[in-house]
């Protein structure tokens, strides 16, 4: 057999294994159902918190956290509170106790709490992190 004919089989092989990992990809991507991830917040009042929905695949769980929740051990976060309604870039979000953007505010919420505007965050590692001079 010539070096051509075995190179030619490879690439073939190759195109072959290539092919079938884009229709796995395609068919994972249509065909998975979403999967609805509830967890608790463990502390003196104990509340619900529904995470965006999960994407099941056949050998894990993709679980979306939201920016700003801290690993702690034994496989749990911890959500930081947010403290101050922050405008940023024309909306409004809650804001930690150091100015990391931990959630949406709501229409309510931003008319029942001071709005402390002027704040440029940086995103950093994933997180929204207020500026140091504009603290």
């Amino acid at each position: 057999m010539s070096l051509s004919l075995r190179a030619g089989i490879c690439v073939v092989v190759l195109f072959a294994i290539w092919m079938l990992c884009i229709a796995n990809f395609v068919l994972e991507s249509f065909f998975t159902a979403p999967v609805e991830q509830l967890t608790r917040i463990v502390n003196s009042g104990e509340i619900l918190v529904e995470f965006p929905l999960a994407f099941r695949r056949t050998w894990k769980t993709d679980i979306i956290y939201p920016p700003g929740s801290i690993d702690i051990s034994g496989g749990r976060v911890f959500l930081k509170p947010g403290k101050y309604v922050v405008s940023y870039k024309d909306k409004y979000y809650w804001a930690s106790e150091d100015f990391v953007i931990v959630d949406y505010a709501d229409l309510t919420e931003i008319f029942n709490h001071p709005v402390i505007g002027g704040v440029r965050f940086l995103l950093t590692n994933g997180v929204y992190v207020a500026n140091e001079r504009d603290i």
